[in-house]
């Protein structure tokens, strides 16, 4: 006889405010494993108003610590904008995916990656690409821990690196190494 097992994933929008007021942010001893896109396959991007403050003719990340989101269940996050004020229109590599690398300075003032990502995120098979004058928004977890530094995300395309503007953030010394 076969089985059929139906597997239930609460989704942010069904979480209560009670569970939304518990979100914490992650305090990992070592490199947190993404288990969640920054970007959902979904997601569509933004046009640019012109009431929107962006800067000009560039490509780059913004974080957006004010606004209060969510990573995952009961997961803290930070607003990430991925935008595109140039003329051109942006593709991201072969697996059609925006991948953004959270970044802290360790002791001697070098960039290090905080995270570790288990496979590609691209499950759907479609690319993915950002038009002239328009953003993703992204969310990221943010993190806590003992060691307050500088912290930034970077993504890349084809031979360009982007990188967002930096923060001061709390981590635990055992992100910094691999």
């Amino acid at each position: 006889m076969k089985r059929v097992i139906f597997l239930c994933f609460l989704f942010p929008s069904a979480l209560t405010q009670a569970q939304k007021s518990k979100l914490e942010c992650v305090n990992s001893p070592d490199q947190f494993t993404l288990f969640v896109p920054q970007i959902k396959s979904k997601s569509q991007p933004v046009l640019i108003s012109e009431k929107e403050k962006f800067l000009e003719g560039t490509v780059y990340l913004l974080v957006d610590k004010s606004k209060e989101v969510q990573y995952d269940y009961l997961i803290r996050g930070i607003q990430i904008y991925v935008i595109n004020t140039s003329q051109n229109e942006i593709f991201f590599g072969d697996e059609g995916v925006i991948e953004l690398y959270c970044q802290a300075k360790n002791e001697k003032g070098k960039w290090v990656d905080i995270e570790n990502r288990k496979a590609a995120w691209n499950c759907y098979g479609k690319s993915l690409a950002l038009p002239s004058n328009a953003y993703y928004q992204a969310v990221a977890p943010c993190y806590q821990g003992t060691t307050s530094t500088v912290m930034r995300y970077k993504f890349i395309t084809g031979d360009d690196e982007y990188y967002s503007n930096e923060f001061i953030g709390e981590i635990n010394p055992g992100q910094l190494t691999k």
